[in-house]
């Protein structure tokens, strides 16, 4: 008769990355711990990083690390990751098991968003407004009129959740939301000017 030994495990560790002007998961594969203490696992789980432990283990010291891959490379390359140790994957983010839940905040790099304002009716391009994106709470981002007529462009920043999606506003009259395409350096819209 053989006997197999099992371990019983208890889930540990969850660990999710977060896209912050969006507030949404980010989807990450090939999950690895930098060092495995004995009977330690991780697998993904949705989106999501769940690393179970040997029950009634004691806690290791130091935490080990988890590494994660961004499973989408166009999204990974508008993400502003951390720096990459010397032996880390290419789109990875590692991250120290120091509690049951981890969220890690991911920004994105800095993103432009331009309004192509056209008046109604006749369709010519609509020059000379105060165009803004205001987000609640928060100041309003400025879109300045470029050298094209019509066209309005904020500065390159780094978007938040305040203001994708926030109020377009041509001078003081509320237009629609609008917010930027986390999957493109610049979001272009087209928008009837109503005033």
């Amino acid at each position: 008769m053989t006997v197999i030994a099992s371990i019983e495990t208890t889930l540990a560790h969850q660990v999710r990355l977060v896209h912050t002007a969006t507030g949404q998961r980010i989807p990450i594969t090939a999950p690895a711990l930098l060092s495995t203490p004995f009977g330690w696992r991780v697998r993904v789980a949705g989106d999501e990083a769940v690393v179970v432990v040997p029950t009634g283990q004691p806690a290791v010291t130091p935490a080990p690390r988890l590494q994660m891959v961004v499973a989408d490379g166009v999204l990974a390359d508008l993400l502003d990751l951390p720096p990459l140790d010397p032996d880390q994957e290419p789109r990875s983010v590692r991250v120290p098991l120091t509690a049951a839940e981890i969220e890690v905040p991911v920004p994105p790099v800095k993103m432009t968003l331009t309004v192509v304002l056209t008046a109604a009716g006749t369709g010519d391009p609509s020059t000379g407004r105060m165009v803004t994106v205001r987000g609640t709470p928060g100041p309003a981002i400025p879109l300045p009129e470029t050298v094209e007529p019509g066209t309005y462009r904020s500065a390159a920043i780094v978007w938040d959740r305040k203001h994708t999606p926030g109020d377009l506003r041509v001078g003081t009259t509320s237009v629609r939301k609008v917010g930027v395409d986390v999957r493109r350096t610049d979001t272009r819209v087209h928008v009837i000017d109503p005033t």
